[in-house]
């Protein structure tokens, strides 16, 4: 647990480092980006090495994603891994692997190639949506994501494809934006439900997304029984059915909390909102997700499809001070992703590769 909990309180030593820099040396506009950018980046590295130098069963489908690179896509040529029915994994994930297949076969290499590909996308997407990319990433590895992104390549690797997507979106680019999702769910078929976001952005309104999205919730919710088929099968989630999680209710009081807060603290500042117009949808829609998540453990996965926009959401609002009080819940909130994650890795063992057997 150790490990997990210093890449966490990294990004906090680097917010403090970077306050205390700007305040103290007066930085102009170009020296305080680039200090930012790279406090962001040493920020980064312990989340980035953990998941680097970690053992091959550190993750519950670390071990088989390490199968299909060291034996599976060795034993076919490129042509032989277009046919869809040779395996599960999708089209683009066995061409990707084989690729890297190509180029090494440690897997502590392919580890690195991941990272590359992940924590740079994620660097990019903080830098480019929030002032503040250390509590992003604070967020990142103590709400779940981290763990996550651990074990889940393949929908990893198309939510990054989803996230450099994001720009069409905020330029008005439907062509480009819906081919890099058609591209993304080549990695991962629950990539296609990133393809709502396009037409919901173009509510600008936040009376009108509130009432939109209560439907949205709402009409899901009671008709999941009917829509839950149609879900999974477009979804690839075949093996899900609807149950009665019995959980996730404490976490999505807390995404309800995150939300509500960053959404009080944006609410009279109407340039803010346009700017942040894409963040809020990308909000809204996980809370949506999670409210299914009660219902069916099938809402969980395409949920992390949003959940980063929530995280720059609640990152940015650090830029705001209301008043004391509003000041000691940030910090109450940031305690309280602490405690979450210190309460989930309770137990956890963690092993480097030279320390497997």
């Amino acid at each position: 647990m150790i490990y997990y909990l210093i890449g966490a309180l990294f990004p906090l030593v680097a917010w403090a480092i970077n306050y205390h820099a700007q305040n103290k040396y007066q930085l102009d506009g170009a020296e305080s980006v680039k200090l930012k950018n790279r406090l962001t980046i040493f920020a980064i590295v312990p989340m980035f090495l953990i998941f680097v130098f970690r053992y091959k069963y550190i993750g519950a489908d670390t071990i088989g994603y390490v199968r299909f690179f060291e034996q599976d896509v060795r034993k076919y040529s490129f042509s032989e891994l277009l046919n869809q029915d040779l395996m599960r994994e999708e089209i683009g994930f066995r061409l990707y692997v084989k690729v890297v297949s190509l180029l090494t076969s440690n897997y502590t290499i392919y580890f690195l190639i991941n990272a590359l590909i992940i924590f740079g996308t994620l660097y990019r997407f903080a830098k480019e949506h929030t002032d503040n990319p250390f509590i992003f990433f604070f967020l990142f590895m103590t709400l779940g994501m981290y763990s996550f992104v651990e074990t889940g390549l393949r929908q990893t690797l198309a939510m990054m494809v989803c996230l450099w997507a994001v720009d069409f979106i905020k330029n008005r680019k439907p062509i480009r934006f819906v081919l890099l999702v058609i591209i993304a769910q080549f990695f991962h078929k629950s990539a296609l439900i990133f393809l709502i976001t396009y037409p919901l952005s173009l509510i600008k309104k936040f009376d009108w997304m509130f009432i939109v999205y209560a439907i949205i919730a709402v009409v899901l919710a009671v008709g999941f029984g009917a829509f839950h088929g149609m879900f999974k099968s477009l979804l690839g989630y075949d093996a899900y059915y609807i149950d009665a999680t019995g959980n996730g209710g404490i976490f999505m009081l807390l995404i309800f909390i995150f939300f509500t807060f960053s959404t009080f603290m944006i609410h009279d500042k109407p340039k803010e909102l346009k700017e942040q117009n894409l963040i809020v949808h990308l909000s809204f829609l996980t809370v949506v997700f999670w409210i299914l998540r009660l219902i069916s453990r099938s809402a969980e996965r395409p949920g992390y499809y949003f959940n980063f926009g929530l995280y720059i959401y609640f990152s940015q609002m650090f830029k705001y001070g209301k008043d004391e009080l509003f000041g000691s819940v940030k910090w109450l909130l940031i305690i309280a992703c602490l405690v979450l994650l210190i309460y989930r890795n309770l137990g956890v063992s963690y092993l480097f590769f030279w320390q497997g057997a």
